[in-house]
């Protein structure tokens, strides 16, 4: 018997709800007419820029997932590995959970002639790129930052915790190999062993590592200058630098999984931090608003190109995988 997509229809339904009450209470806690106005005075050449950033922000995790896939192994050309990112990045606008777009970019492999294993391990291991810069600039800049946040705030903590949490990770990509024995001697998951190997494959070797980490750096510097570009031009005056102190923690609160595509979280999340700097609620959800249009913009944008552009019928030889689980 089918499983009923009613449980499924109420989880998008709660989500949707969720962020539309979370717009609304932002909304409320600011002046209408005030955000309304902010947002009118933005230029269309600077939302084009900001949606122009936010599209780079696509092209530059396409290749870094490219790099990661081919460093381990045979992979799709750098252009089937954007047209699935494009498709990924599309489908995280519409559907109801922040690894959507990760399914998508797995189901896409699959035709291309990976298993299902191989695909998965590529997608995650683009996801600990991403989580291990992320930390690390939460470590920088939490510091820097520190001084801005209330006296009341842990900020021992909020600086362990990266530092703790980028030690585990990167301590099990190096000792990748020998975890791998270890969990194949016990007869656990040879999908993880795998995955282990391949993050120790990549981080030994230096210049590729060295790359995916700056290529990781770019993405989120190109977010924080869309949020920037976008602050300028509704009058809202905020350092580059402090953006990028927020930023972390902004990312990583709309990879929870109670919202459509971070709407709501990210609005309420970006005004509590740019409270602590003295900017006022309407001028910090202009901001978030137009951010979050510009990120809908450019996926959309993805997704069309995605669709206009016929598939090349690309397929790996035989060899791919038919090695790893």
């Amino acid at each position: 018997m089918a499983e009923s997509p009613r449980p499924r229809w109420i989880a998008v339904t709660v989500k949707l709800t969720l962020s539309l009450a979370m717009v609304a209470v932002v909304l409320g806690l600011a002046d209408l007419s005030e955000v309304v106005e902010r947002i009118a005075a933005v230029d269309l050449f600077m939302l084009i820029l900001a949606v122009g950033l936010c599209f780079g922000q696509i092209l530059i995790s396409s290749i870094r997932w490219h790099i990661i896939g081919s460093g381990t192994g045979d992979f799709i050309s750098m252009w089937t590995a954007m047209r699935a990112m494009f498709a990924a990045m599309f489908c995280n606008q519409l559907l109801p959970t922040s690894i959507g777009g990760d399914l998508v970019r797995i189901g896409l492999l699959t035709r291309q002639g990976l298993t299902v294993g191989r695909a998965a391990r590529t997608v995650v291991l683009d996801r600990t790129a991403g989580l291990v810069s992320l930390l690390t600039l939460m470590a920088v800049t939490g510091i820097v930052m520190s001084n801005q946040l209330p006296e009341h705030w842990p900020v021992t903590i909020i600086r362990l915790v990266p530092a703790a949490a980028i030690t585990l990770l990167l301590g099990g990509m190096f000792f990748g190999e020998r975890l791998a024995e270890a969990l194949e001697a016990r007869g656990l998951a040879a999908w993880i062993a795998q995955l282990l190997r391949d993050s120790s494959v990549l981080l030994r070797r230096g210049p590729r590592t060295a790359l995916i980490l700056l290529l990781s750096y770019a993405i989120h510097g190109a977010s924080a200058a869309a949020i920037w570009v976008l602050a300028s031009a509704s009058g809202v005056e905020i350092d580059y630098l402090q953006i990028l102190g927020f930023l972390p923690i902004v990312v990583l609160v709309q990879l929870l999984p109670i919202s459509i595509a971070g709407w709501g979280v990210r609005e309420g999340t970006l005004v509590t931090l740019f409270a602590l700097i003295g900017i006022g609620a309407a001028s910090s959800a202009a901001v978030s608003i137009l951010w979050g249009a510009a990120i809908a913009t450019a996926a959309l944008l993805a997704g069309l190109i995605w669709a206009l552009i016929r598939a090349s019928g690309e397929r790996l030889p035989d060899r791919d995988t038919s090695q790893t689980p």
